[in-house]
């Protein structure tokens, strides 16, 4: 086999190339295109174009772009304060923008750390925590296993077991059955039905655990609700948190919203980062006007602002900050500069 090769070194005002079948036609500006077996690198006033071995990368020294994109669809991207890693539906992407963000996900959104300000937000095969200043709620096994502090409040269960402490009382009954309520303020009144189920009403506001299992905590400042088979309900000032039996969980508090439906579908948005992953489908969008969608598989847009990229298999279509434009499909190559 021949290879073709064509590099070019030159000095004018416009630079237009266009490699196909061997041909080419050039005019350029202080610029360096070279073509081999498909193989482009092309450099101009900062930027520069390169496709190796089955592999693109972009880089703008002055955009702080660095974006490199493989044959089997693996991304890496470095955009000013923004960073993202996609492999399948491996997901890591970082912010250094406002209140910072790291956001990961693998194994099809079924493992998921998330840390934005003060909020950290974990989930790992029915397992389940979100921190912040004010909270700390952590559920096990499917929700079978709970600890709960919000403010003076903090609830646990744990396999037919339950507490309730508070400032005010404190509330305990074991899996044997053992019931142990102490307070120091009143009125409070305890009800033992024949059903099985305890009610609990204070000055706070109300407690009920029911024959079948399931846990009520009614307040005026918290609500709390399990229902035994693994849904969770919790309410404070704060925070809103929902999480069902088939891995789904919910999350808002601040500006910040979180949502896995347990299927792989995630969707996280706070003040600086809107995140939507379907599977390996990707989409990010940042407040300084950066947006990515890629499905993982080698198709990819991506614009800052001032680059626009966008990939598609062995097709390239790239407007750079500078007026470079590159056009790539297979071994046919056409560079213009405005």
């Amino acid at each position: 086999m021949t290879n073709v090769i064509r590099t070019v070194l030159v000095a004018f005002m416009a630079l237009s190339v266009v490699l196909a079948g061997g041909v080419a036609s050039v005019s350029a500006q202080q610029s360096e295109v070279e073509v081999s077996d498909g193989d482009v690198d092309i450099e101009l006033d900062g930027q520069k174009v390169e496709r190796k071995g089955g592999t693109l990368q972009i880089e703008d020294d002055e955009a702080e772009l660095d974006f490199e994109l493989d044959s089997d669809g693996k991304l890496d991207l470095e955009s000013r304060q923004l960073e993202v890693e996609q492999d399948g539906d491996d997901v890591e992407i970082e912010n250094d923008d406002g209140d910072g963000l790291d956001f990961e996900s693998s194994d099809d959104g079924a493992r998921i750390d998330v840390e934005s300000g003060d909020v950290e937000i974990e989930q790992s095969d029915g397992d389940v925590e979100v921190e912040n200043d004010d909270l700390d709620f952590e559920t096990s096994d499917d929700g079978d296993r709970v600890d709960i502090e919000s403010g003076d409040v903090d609830i646990e269960q744990d396999d037919g077991e339950y507490e309730v402490d508070t400032d005010d009382f404190e509330f305990d009954l074991d899996g044997d059955g053992k019931f142990d309520f102490e307070s120091l303020e009143g009125p409070v009144d305890i009800e033992f039905n024949s059903d099985g189920s305890i009610e609990i009403e204070t000055e706070r506001g109300e407690i009920e655990i029911s024959a079948d299992g399931s846990f009520e905590v009614d307040f005026d400042d918290l609500e709390y609700e399990n229902d035994g088979d693994g849904d969770i309900e919790f309410e404070d000032a704060d925070n809103e948190i929902e999480q069902d039996a088939d891995g789904g969980l919910e999350v808002e508090t601040g500006d910040l919203e979180y949502e896995n439906d347990g299927d792989g579908d995630v969707e996280f948005e706070d003040a600086d980062n809107d995140i939507e992953l379907d599977g390996e489908d990707l989409e990010v969008e940042t407040s300084d006007d950066q947006d990515l969608e890629s499905d993982g598989n080698g198709r990819v847009e991506f614009s800052d602002g001032e680059n626009d990229i966008e990939v598609d298999g062995d097709r390239l279509d790239f407007k750079g900050r500078n007026g470079l434009n590159v056009e790539l499909n297979g071994d046919d190559v056409e560079v213009s500069h405005d």
